[in-house]
Order: C-alpha cells, then sequence, then structure tokens
C-alpha cells in the first residue's frame, strides 16, 4: 500500500526491465533503450551533447555517443535520480561535468 500524500513515501510501480519486475517511484522520467537524450555544454550553451541508450538495467544504462557508427565504444553509467528524473554522468564525474537527464530526450523538434 502507498501513500501518495506523505513526501517522504512517494507513490511506487512496478516496471519489467529485461524480464524482471522492478519497484520504481511513480512519476520519474526514466531511459529507455533506443532513444537519444541531450545535455548543453556547462561552458558553451551553443554546444550540444547526445547520447543514445543501447541498453539499460534497473540501476545503469549503457550509452553510445549520438551519431557515431554502432561499432564505437558503448559505455556503462550508473543511474542516479533527482529532481524526478534519472540522470547520468557520460563522461564521469568531475567539475563542471555533462548531466544527461531521461526528461531532456531528443524529439524532431529539438533535434
Amino acid at each position: 500500500m502507498t501513500n501518495s500524500t506523505n513526501p517522504n513515501n512517494p507513490p511506487v510501480k512496478v516496471v519489467v526491465i529485461d524480464g524482471e519486475a522492478h519497484t520504481v517511484t511513480a512519476n520519474v522520467s526514466r531511459f529507455e533503450t533506443g532513444k537519444t537524450y541531450y545535455a548543453r555544454s556547462t561552458c558553451d550553451h551553443n554546444c550540444i551533447f547526445r547520447y543514445t541508450v543501447v541498453r539499460r538495467s534497473e540501476k545503469s544504462v549503457w550509452i553510445r555517443e549520438a551519431g557515431k557508427h554502432a561499432s564505437d565504444t558503448v559505455v556503462r553509467r550508473s543511474i542516479s535520480v533527482w529532481d524526478g528524473s534519472e540522470m547520468i554522468y557520460p563522461d564521469g564525474k568531475y567539475s563542471m561535468c555533462t548531466i544527461v537527464r531521461a526528461a531532456k530526450v531528443e524529439t524532431p523538434e529539438n533535434a
């Protein structure tokens, strides 16, 4: 039983990933396999980084820079949740690093 009025006990739902049931917080933007996500550079707003999710598990995503061939490097990154959205650090965690959020999915309008 869930209590949606208590912020310390948010509503949860069960999702199936790779055939396994997992419990997640409701209304969280999640990374999906095959979709491309983007983030703008901290230093240059015109610089946009794009990453495609190749595969995902409950706690990790495997990503590839968008536009590159399938034979290029695929890296695994751990998922964190912040402000109602899953997020990853595609190039590692350091000062002013790129942060990709699942809420920033690329669409034809923003491509």
